[in-house]
């Protein structure tokens, strides 16, 4: 007697070789993938953009109290990883 697994596979098989042997189908399913592929990268690629930005904000927002505490600039950068020309600039 065949398990529930060998069922579900033979199910999903027979499945594969229909879809397969349909090449509009196919190629439809195959560029669906490459769209849900391609979404996914570009998410990530945000996603890392936005941690970037957050953390040069926070660096800056870091700068900013160092410079009122008294800090060189010369620390601030070396601290926050800063240009010390935009340290110079900040307020």
């Amino acid at each position: 007697m065949a398990s529930q697994e060998d069922v579900e596979f033979e199910e999903a098989w027979a499945t594969y070789v229909r879809l397969q042997s349909d090449h509009v189908l196919w190629a439809k399913i195959k560029a669906r993938e490459r769209y849900e592929n391609d979404q996914r990268l570009k998410l990530g690629g945000a996603r890392r953009e936005g941690e970037a930005v957050g953390e040069a904000r926070k660096a800056r927002e870091t700068a900013v109290i160092m410079k009122r505490k008294g800090y060189a600039a010369d620390d601030i950068a070396e601290m926050t990883g800063l240009p010390l020309s935009e340290i110079e600039r900040l307020g």
